[in-house]
């Protein structure tokens, strides 16, 4: 009995919890979209630190293409909101547009110009990120990650930059999602 109450928990949290919205999103300045925003509060381990010049991922999607973008947290007029001390999380679905044999994970905010590492807790995307490497040209792959909000991050306006990276830092994927850190 007290395992179906625990399910049935779980399934009314799910419920309440999931909401949507419509921020914006782009291909690292080349197109806006719309993309649906749904919110599961999921956890996930955090612990490491990648990052890279904000000028490289300017490029875009270079070697694929991205079909959709997912949240997981909460969205207000467009914009993503990171609650400190919680969990957020992304799924990218994109369609690779050549074989790579590695991609690894590199997510920055960047505030008045400056780019700032967001720790990842998985930089391999191609381990427990729903992607198989080697990635196959054609083919269409779902990623996801997360990354831990911490509340030493300062209550600001921010733009994140989602990379997914080639062995030589060429961007498979970069998309730039306006955000803002709340208590």
């Amino acid at each position: 009995m007290a395992s179906i109450n625990i399910i049935a928990t779980f399934v009314l949290s799910a419920v309440v919890c999931v909401q949507s919205c419509s921020p914006m999103y782009k291909d690292c300045g080349k197109l806006v979209v719309q993309i649906n925003i749904r919110v599961f509060f999921s956890c996930g381990a955090v612990d490491r630190k990648r990052s890279r010049t904000a000028s490289k991922c300017l490029q875009g999607s270079v070697k694929g293409k991205v079909i959709s973008v997912s949240y997981n947290g909460t969205c207000i007029d467009k914009k993503v909101m990171l609650k400190q001390k919680t969990y957020a999380g992304i799924t990218i679905e994109f369609q690779s547009n050549e074989v790579t044999p590695t991609l690894k994970t590199v997510v920055h905010g960047v505030v008045a110009g400056v780019s700032i590492p967001f720790p990842v807790g998985n930089p391999d995307a191609c381990k427990d990120s729903n992607v198989t490497c080697p990635l196959q040209s054609g083919k269409t792959y779902t990623y996801s990650s997360v990354i831990y909000v911490s509340p030493s991050y300062p209550q600001i306006t921010v733009v994140v930059k989602w990379e997914l990276q080639d062995k030589d830092g060429k961007d498979e994927v970069c998309i730039a999602l306006p955000a803002e850190i709340t208590k």
